[in-house]
């Protein structure tokens, strides 16, 4: 897979994840699991630009949980020593 193809399937994922923050009552616990997925996948991808999912997309992700799920972020952070 080059990599226009692998930017093209993060932002489409980025932009499911931030619609289900915006449009749904989907659980929070949920939404941390795919930004999880997400945050592998980038790493998987481009394993030397990982710190770009926290720059961009993590921040994004906050800013619609604060404006959009009750004005609250998201609370539940994955995390830690295990396997999903």
């Amino acid at each position: 897979m080059i990599a226009r193809d692998k930017m093209t399937e993060i932002q489409r994922e980025a932009d499911r994840i931030c619609s289900l923050i915006v449009a749904s009552d989907y659980p929070d616990i949920d939404i941390e699991l795919m930004k999880a997925a997400l945050r592998d996948k980038v790493e998987e991808y481009f394993p030397d630009r990982g710190y770009l999912f926290d720059m961009i997309y993590e921040s994004r992700f906050r800013r619609l949980c604060e404006q959009f799920r009750t004005g609250e972020e998201c609370e539940f952070e994955v995390g830690g020593d295990f396997d999903i």
